[in-house]
């Protein structure tokens, strides 16, 4: 029986480290270093800002933030994890955020939408890191081209014109040293044709891998990985410290 307790309390403290990397992963942006010629593919997930204008065919940027109100519905939606479970109501939350109005154009209400809403009054804006992404570009230490950029059709609402999209984030270091930069969530993306199309707003996609730089540097597996790996390991020696030292005593 001694022995049983002791084994559960190395498996919990284990998933208590589990715990920390997951939450803290999830709780701060993480920085991408790139030596120079490396070159990181990020894919993102990418949100109308501007209702009654068309999904663009091509984008340019990226800019720090959008306003306060958008960028905080954004962070509420990836919390309920409504970017992936319901689509249309995190634009409609978007929408209310960038303009004040929820436009449910499919006439379906805004229920989730509104909690969304809702739950991004609970939070504040952080400062903006000054290693950013947009810092880097305009400091021409990097350069930023997009791959496989298309819109996404809602296939509950197939009436709707798009306004979701996925790209793969390109960034190349053109300098001649290493460069450390933040790819934020909540990057805002213009339309390349200029104003007559979509502003868009985008964060991480976790449903697809980062690809590692293809001539050195950290991408954001690597600081997952490591930190799992640090905290799991630490945790695991931390219990099998508690179960010798307990042994010995018997």
């Amino acid at each position: 029986m001694r022995r049983r307790s002791i084994l559960c309390l190395i498996v919990l403290v284990g998933l208590v480290g589990f715990g920390v990397v997951t939450n803290a992963a999830a709780a701060k942006d993480l920085p991408v270093t790139l030596a120079p010629g490396a070159t990181a593919r990020i894919p993102i997930r990418l949100w109308c800002l501007d209702y009654g204008k068309p999904f663009p065919t091509a984008i340019a940027g990226p800019v720090t933030r959008p306003p306060d109100a958008a960028f905080l519905v954004l962070q509420a939606a990836l919390a309920r994890g409504s970017t992936q479970s319901d689509p249309y109501q995190t634009q409609l939350a978007i929408w209310r955020g960038a303009d004040g109005t929820f436009h449910d154009i499919a006439g379906t209400g805004h229920v989730l939408a509104a909690q969304i809403y809702s739950d991004s009054l609970k939070l504040t804006v952080s400062s903006v890191p000054t290693d950013t992404l947009d810092m880097a570009v305009s400091q021409g230490s990097v350069k930023v081209t997009f791959e496989n950029f298309k819109a996404i059709s809602d296939t509950a609402h197939s009436q709707l014109p798009p306004y979701t999209g996925t790209a793969d984030l390109v960034i190349q270091n053109t300098s001649s040293k290493s460069v450390t930069f933040i790819p934020l969530d909540g990057m805002v993306f213009k339309p390349a044709s200029g104003t007559s199309e979509q502003t868009l707003i985008a964060h991480l996609d976790v449903t697809k891998p980062a690809t590692l730089p293809t001539t050195g540097g950290t991408t954001l597996q690597n600081v997952l990985v490591q930190s799992l790996l640090g905290l799991v390991l630490g945790a695991s020696l931390l219990g099998f410290g508690v179960w010798t030292r307990l042994a010995g005593k018997k």
